[in-house]
């Protein structure tokens, strides 16, 4: 119904690769493909499954003709930012994405944690701060967002709302993606 919707997506692709059925997923996309190149869904879809199986190319490729057809596409927009600030890669272009992401869906946590997490790669730590901030808000049992929060609070010398937002981070969740090195910062403060 709302072709934008990023949880719709996120469960989509979950459910393909819970089912073992990526491939197939995949065949059916591209076919989908050959009769209209212009569907967005399809590139979306296809770049949820290829980042799944860490295929981080495939995935930026497919977002990419995304947001060639629709360049303000949040979907689109969000997940190539993250792609590009999770491995330090065009800052600059994942600040634009991150931006236009927000700017269509910010009433959504993982946006704005996008947004506040390449932020914090650019080194721009109170923008960081408000937007994490807000991701924070936005969904308050999101360990990473807390974890990510602590982490721009410590590169802003705010050790006491660090070590507040790390430890809530684990205390919601001992296994999420950066637990340990949210444990290894924690020790250390």
């Amino acid at each position: 119904i709302d072709g934008d919707n990023l949880s719709a997506y996120g469960l989509l692709g979950q459910l393909f690769m819970d089912q073992k059925a990526a491939d197939r997923a995949i065949r059916e996309f591209n076919h989908a493909l050959e009769i209209n190149p212009k569907f967005i869904q399809a590139h979306i879809m296809l770049a949820s499954i290829y980042e799944a199986q860490n295929n981080r190319e495939q995935a930026k490729q497919h977002y990419r003709k995304a947001l060639g057809i629709n360049p303000n596409s949040p979907v689109a927009a969000n997940n190539l930012a993250w792609l590009l600030a999770d491995r330090g890669e065009n800052l600059d272009e994942a600040l634009k994405l991150a931006q236009t992401a927000s700017q269509q869906a910010r009433d959504v946590a993982a946006v704005q944690d996008t947004l506040g997490w390449v932020y914090y790669k650019k080194g721009s730590h109170r923008a960081a701060i408000d937007a994490l901030g807000q991701a924070v808000r936005l969904e308050p049992k999101g360990a990473v967002y807390h974890f990510h929060l602590g982490m721009a609070y410590l590169k802003n010398g705010e050790k006491d709302q660090a070590k507040r937002s790390l430890a809530e981070a684990l205390e919601l969740s001992a296994s999420f993606p950066g637990a340990d090195e949210a444990k290894r910062t924690l020790s250390t403060l």
